[in-house]
């Protein structure tokens, strides 16, 4: 039988990016996921402050519109990688047939 924590104590800080400052401080107990702890204490960040967020934060849009998540990395070559690709995989292909 798997043991468990028995106990868990999640913290989250919103501090400012410049000055350092805490602007909200979460606390919970037990396994909570970031962004329903910061749905919770939604009342405490004041508002226009601007939130940059990790992509744990995937709904925060329609909860806090003035926010910024990163951006999705792309999964595919740029078309310039691939036309390149290719071409040498032509040459290639010639210089085996001749």
């Amino acid at each position: 039988m798997a043991r468990r924590k028995a106990h868990t104590f999640k913290v989250k800080a919103i501090i400012h990016y410049k000055t350092q400052k805490i602007l909200s401080l979460c606390t919970s107990r037990g396994a909570v996921h970031d962004f329903e702890l910061f749905k919770r204490n939604l009342n405490q960040i004041h508002v226009g402050v601007f939130i940059l967020a990790d992509k744990g934060y995937q709904r925060i849009y329609t909860v806090y519109p003035n926010s910024l998540l990163p951006l999705k990395a792309k999964k595919q070559k740029s078309k310039k990688a691939k036309k390149q690709k290719s071409k040498k995989a032509k040459k290639q292909k010639s210089k085996k047939a001749l």
